[in-house]
């Protein structure tokens, strides 16, 4: 038998022609069967529609993510594509393997590893609906991936070319330049990605910048109404503003420019049903005699805060249950929230008060749950300079003052000093434990554990410390 070629362009060959045509060439395996071809308006249902402007919606990707089956009439059960989840998505080719690495990295776990033991992984959303402005706004999506390839690169063997950072961040300036003169001003994504600026410019060391932004942020979020009002739409983005705006207080030892309402109603592990409400009220911290001069304030704060260190030891035993993450980020946030609205740390510290000694011991414990995006705690030279101030010319009024002094420097030690205070930091310390008649770790340590102190978080640092002042004190 012989083939023809049929120019299926010639005008001579009708409608009814090509259909004979069609039917003929079916004709042999598929004679007599019935082609079902499957239904355009159901796959579009169940895939991912991608927008003109080149977004796609949260509830896209939530249907992208999502593993469970779902049930038609016809059909028993559909499952997940394979592949990278994607390639339905409008990015670039050769960029599609670092996005991927961008957002497993952007919504990983946010606490030290040292609280790995301690923490719910599955409790926590892991970036949730903050990740999903990724895939919903194009300005967002830029700025995240120049965040990630700016850290990332600092902890990879193979870093990405820097200067595509550069390149998805002018795209990012180029976008929101052209929304701030326009009506998405003040929105939801447009805050978001001014928010995600000031973390691009702080993580690059570039403070001032990151604090240019978050000024311009402040006054985005009086147009918009106050923090209350943006708590409303989007709780996740009031509660990344939060530990902004600790960041750069800590940071330049100024003033939140939002306080602890902006966490307001926000549920912590120590009201959480899952943990007890309390738990140390008979611990030997409240035997000490300073205990009861101080004020009521900072008394309920260390008791909360001796609370969460409490939890989380007995968490990392195996002795209590497993610590919610986003609950434990949230409570962080408000106790430090709570310890700043009652004194800034840059030049507010008397040495002659415990209470303000206590005060910037507490700061400092907290820091160490405050780490940056690559998990690292963040440096904070104002913290460590007024920490410092308070040890070196602590008043002593009664020999448990000392007891004070003995953790502010393992405290300091564990979160903000570095190698370069050890000329300060180890003659002190030598000092203060032989003024205790402290010869041993075991001693130091049962002392330490007197105040607010996480054994998996800060013994390590601690044990350095001790080990250096005990050779110090054998060579002198």
């Amino acid at each position: 038998m012989s083939f023809e070629f049929i120019e299926n362009n010639n005008p001579a060959i009708s409608h009814a022609v090509r259909k004979r045509i069609r039917s003929h060439a079916a004709l042999g395996k598929n004679v007599g069967k019935k082609i079902i071809r499957p239904s355009r308006k159901n796959a579009q249902s169940l895939g991912f529609k991608i927008t003109p402007s080149g977004s796609c919606h949260s509830k896209d990707l939530r249907q992208l993510d999502d593993s469970n089956t779902r049930e038609d009439t016809k059909v028993s059960s559909v499952h997940r594509p394979l592949g990278d989840g994607l390639s339905v998505l409008p990015i670039p080719e050769n960029s599609k393997n670092f996005t991927v690495r961008a957002v497993n990295f952007l919504s990983g776990p946010r606490f030290v590893p040292s609280l790995n033991n301690a923490m719910d992984h599955a409790s926590s959303n892991h970036g949730g609906a903050w990740m999903e402005l990724m895939f919903e706004d194009e300005a967002f999506f830029h700025c995240a991936l120049a965040l990630s390839i700016s850290i990332l690169n600092n902890l990879i063997a193979e870093p990405e070319d820097p200067l595509q950072a550069v390149r998805h961040l002018s795209h990012t300036f180029r976008l929101i330049n052209q929304r701030l003169s326009g009506s998405d001003a003040v929105t939801d994504a447009t805050i978001a990605v001014v928010l995600m600026l000031t973390q691009y410019e702080r993580h690059d060391n570039q403070h001032w910048r990151a604090m240019v932004h978050f000024q311009g942020l402040e006054r985005m979020i009086k147009l918009r109404g106050g923090i209350s009002r943006l708590r409303e739409t989007m709780p996740i983005l009031a509660i990344k503003i939060a530990r902004a705006d600790l960041d750069y207080s800590l940071r330049m030892g100024t003033p939140t420019r939002f306080g602890a309402d902006i966490l307001y109603n926000q549920e912590t592990v120590l009201e959480s049903l899952n943990y007890p409400k309390e738990y140390v009220y008979e611990g030997r911290l409240f035997r000490l005699y300073f205990f009861k001069n101080l004020s009521t304030t900072i008394q309920s704060l260390l008791i909360d805060i001796k609370n969460v260190s409490q939890l989380l030891n007995d968490a990392n035993c195996g002795h209590s249950p497993k610590i919610d993450c986003d609950a434990f980020h949230k409570t962080t946030l408000l106790l430090s929230h709570r310890l700043l609205s009652i004194r800034p740390i840059k030049g507010s510290h008397n040495p002659r008060y415990v209470e303000h000694a206590i005060h910037l011991g507490l700061v400092a414990f907290l820091v160490t749950f405050m780490p940056t995006l690559d998990r690292l705690i963040p440096e904070n030279p104002v913290l460590s300079q007024s920490l410092r101030f308070m040890i070196e010319k602590f008043c002593v009024s009664h020999p448990e003052d000392e007891q004070v002094r003995l953790w502010l420097l393992f405290i300091g030690a564990a979160s903000v000093f570095k190698p370069d205070d050890d000329i300060w930091l180890l003659p002190t310390t030598v000092r203060t434990m032989s003024t205790m008649g402290l010869g041993t770790w075991e001693d130091v340590n049962d002392l330490l554990a007197i105040f607010p102190w996480v054994h998996s978080t800060h013994s390590n640092a601690a044990q350095a410390l001790w080990r250096a002042s005990s050779s110090t004190s054998q060579i002198h």
